[in-house]
């Protein structure tokens, strides 16, 4: 955060920030280091809803927005999976919905449960009652979510940024016709 403060970064995102944001030790221990760089600054943190003791939690993104450009922030938010954070910004009369993603990789069938990907696909079990393809399903999610957000406001512009791990085919955003 402070190498994006000497720089003079307006807007800067975190992926698979592996910090369990559910517990408010964390989530203050991270909004505080943010405020003492930048008392103006605006953060939004993302991880899985998945109950977890450690502080330390695989996966999950950030978005933090520093100086002038925090106060363009009217509103913030992030998925139950820890997938995405996001921003919306007020420019004139536009909005910019800005989001920080990280997809998480393939699942490894040597993986423990504690891995991103098993983190996903026992909320898309439990919780969703969906297949447990995480991957697949951060595409379709990621795109519904888009195409909410247009319905609600024509007027808005997104930008995404954030770690893909885009490793086979059938996972970009693009139509697959």
């Amino acid at each position: 955060i402070q190498y994006a403060m000497d720089l003079d970064v307006d807007i800067q995102g975190f992926s698979e920030v592996n910090a369990n944001f559910q517990k408010t030790s964390v989530r203050k221990l991270f909004q505080d280091t943010v405020t003492i760089l930048d008392k103006a600054a605006k953060a939004t943190w993302a991880t899985s809803s998945l109950p977890n003791p450690s502080d330390f939690k695989p996966g999950g993104s950030g978005l933090v927005t520093f100086g002038r450009t925090a106060a363009r922030v009217t509103e913030s938010g992030h998925d139950g999976l820890g997938r995405w954070a996001y921003q919306v910004l007020n420019r004139d009369l536009r909005q910019i919905l800005i989001m920080n993603i990280y997809q998480c990789c393939e699942v490894s069938s040597t993986s423990n449960g504690i891995s991103t990907a098993c983190q996903q696909q026992q909320i898309l079990l439990r919780e969703q009652n969906k297949s447990p393809e995480p991957r697949r399903h951060f595409r379709k999610d990621l795109i519904d979510f888009l195409w909410k957000r247009r319905q609600a406001n024509g007027n808005i512009v997104p930008i995404i940024m954030g770690d893909w791990n885009d490793v086979s085919e059938g996972t970009e955003l693009r139509s697959e016709e």
